[in-house]
């Protein structure tokens, strides 16, 4: 069973996820207080109340992993976890509370973004509780509960529901979850950060409260999931082709103003077109008019996109006001390979597919200095790099000439079985490992592409002599 199953746009929740990775300064702590609820969980809890249970769960998972304030551990007069609030009643007459709300809280505003139900260690959450009419449970599942219940709230955004291990996220006036996890699941930093990514305050309810004023929206990041039009979401579909996605995580804590981002973005996206250009010819990086981009400003992010005519592929990219830099191609056909094979046969070479990755890291070195210096204490030589594919599923590899063991010569042409393959997250240590970091890449998502001897295993030595043309930029 997966750690997390999420039905929510996969490229934007591994943005939120990066950042956890990068930003997260009390991960080993927090693995810590899941090392803890493991045991718990192993041993029969039988013998404590519900609320008992309850109430640690809320203050050890939602208040210090999750990073919600309470009552008593906010510094001012804002707080974030409201225990058994009432949520009203329904047809019949009947009262209403939740476990807790999750919002903005304090003696003038009250509004609730979350609201949440925990049930015991072994309650199935979609099991019916009770019988039909009783007083308690009126014959429904948990999650039938923790969705009546939300609907009393009205302004309520997020259900959660759990029972210790199982913890399942539900976008209101939605009965199909958007997300579920298994705490118990959850081993090491890059699981927490996905668990987080889905969970903590700035994934539902956004930045802290104490900094909110009081007539200030509530926009957790989770929202750049459900948003279409957000730029952290990857190019469209093409109608006959795969996408490759590459995406940096932060390079700054504070939030740059949009127009350095603007200005960065500009002078970045010239210097790598020219760069690039003395060394491939690839219609796609000049798609975009260098002296005349038009972009687009969402939510923090600005985007631009543009079509190649010569290759029929087309490149979006996208930076946020912490430097994030996100990449996407949509590249025809369903086959990559060293060289075009054939006439008419629509094939985007494995050359090209190195030179976009290349493309993408220069890029975002040059709009890292180009926004500016770092924020004290940031550390630019952490970068987390991730890249994908997307609509993968028969995706094929023909490079066998280029496997490190020749020897097995893969029978049949090498597949990928999935309809996401990533790569990552890689550690970007610097400059001078750019061309190194975009080899790493291909190595990665080479081997989910499989024929019966195995994994595509492409030689790094062999990588690097055939693309000697893009060695000397670096």
């Amino acid at each position: 069973m997966p750690l997390i199953e999420s039905r929510l746009s996969s490229s934007v929740v591994r943005t939120l996820s990066l950042r956890r990775l990068t930003w997260e300064r009390a991960a080993q702590k927090k693995l810590d207080i899941l090392n803890r609820l493991r045991s718990r969980l192993a041993i029969d809890l039988s013998n404590y109340r519900e609320s008992t249970l309850e109430s640690s769960f809320s203050e050890r998972i939602f208040a210090e992993l999750f990073d919600y304030t309470t009552l008593f551990s906010s510094a001012s007069s804002n707080f974030e976890i409201y225990p058994k609030r009432y949520a009203g009643r329904d047809t019949q007459g009947r009262k209403h509370y939740d476990d807790f709300s999750i919002g903005v809280f304090d003696s003038n505003q009250s509004r609730v973004v979350v609201t949440v139900e925990l049930k015991g260690p072994k309650a199935d959450l979609d099991k019916a509780q009770g019988k039909p009419g009783d007083k308690k449970y009126e014959g429904k599942s948990p999650t039938e509960q923790a969705i009546a219940t939300a609907e009393l709230f009205g302004e309520c955004e997020w259900i959660v529901v759990s029972n210790f291990s199982e913890i399942r996220l539900y976008k209101s006036g939605d009965n199909n979850w958007s997300a579920r996890a298994f705490l118990d699941h959850v081993r090491n930093r890059d699981d927490l950060a996905l668990l987080l990514a889905h969970f903590d305050r700035r994934a539902l309810i956004g930045m802290s409260s104490q900094k909110r004023t009081n007539s200030g929206g509530v926009e957790g990041e989770l929202l750049m999931t459900i948003d279409k039009l957000h730029p952290a979401q990857p190019i469209a579909k093409p109608p006959d082709g795969h996408r490759l996605v590459l995406r940096s995580g932060p390079n700054c804590v504070d939030p740059h103003p949009l127009f350095m981002v603007e200005s960065a973005m500009r002078i970045a996206i010239k210097s790598t077109q020219e760069e690039l250009a003395r060394f491939i010819n690839n219609g796609l990086f000049n798609s975009i008019d260098a002296n005349n981009i038009r972009l687009r400003a969402h939510n923090g992010w600005l985007s631009t996109e543009g079509h190649s005519q010569t290759n029929d592929a087309s490149i979006k990219i996208a930076v946020s006001r912490y430097l994030e830099v996100a990449v996407s191609f949509a590249l025809p056909g369903h086959h990559i390979a060293m060289e075009p094979r054939g006439e008419g046969n629509c094939v985007f070479p494995t050359v090209h597919h190195a030179a976009v990755q290349l493309f993408f890291l220069l890029l975002r070195e040059i709009v890292v200095h180009a926004g500016g210096s770092l924020n004290p204490g940031d550390d630019g030589s952490k970068t987390q790099i991730e890249a994908e594919l997307l609509d993968a599923q028969e995706l094929e590899w023909h490079d066998r000439e280029f496997d490190k063991f020749q020897g097995t010569n893969h029978s049949s042409i090498p597949k990928s079985q999935s309809d996401v393959v990533r790569a990552g997250p890689f550690e970007l240590k610097g400059v001078q490992w750019i061309k190194a970091t975009a080899i790493r890449i291909m190595q990665e998502l080479g081997v989910y592409f499989r024929s019966e001897e195995g994994g595509l295993l492409l030689d790094y030595n062999k990588l690097e002599s055939k693309f000697w043309k893009l060695g000397p930029m670096i």
